[in-house]
């Protein structure tokens, strides 16, 4: 199978991985917490959407604007993941290993956008 230009990239397997993280954060959530749900689901996936659409564009500033978006998108799971650990949704392991990764994607793109 061919392994298409992004995929090979750091940054796109850290948020794949955080994708697959958040994925199994939402099945453990209590019933009635859907707010939290549809919101990490949709975060997370932008994380990765348009780090793989900025990277397909040819010019920097195209590049850079879906870089940023996307790190506003881990900045956004990143304070989800920090209310439903207040509010005592998800434990403490799942809270840590979320943030964790979600520091590395932002340091990367961070990287990426300057």
């Amino acid at each position: 199978m061919k392994v298409i230009h992004h995929e090979k990239m750091d940054i796109y397997k850290k948020s794949v991985l955080f994708l697959s993280h958040s994925e199994s954060i939402i099945q453990k959530l209590p019933k009635g917490r859907r707010e939290f749900k549809d919101q990490l689901q949709r975060a997370s996936l932008s994380i990765v959407l348009n780090f793989a659409e900025g990277y397909g564009k040819y010019s920097s500033r195209d590049k850079q604007r879906f870089y940023l978006i996307s790190k506003g998108s881990a900045h956004e799971c990143a304070a989800i993941l920090g209310c439903m650990n207040i509010l005592k949704l998800i434990d403490e392991k799942d809270h840590l290993v979320g943030k964790n990764l979600l520091y590395e994607i932002i340091c990367i793109l961070v990287k990426l956008c300057q």
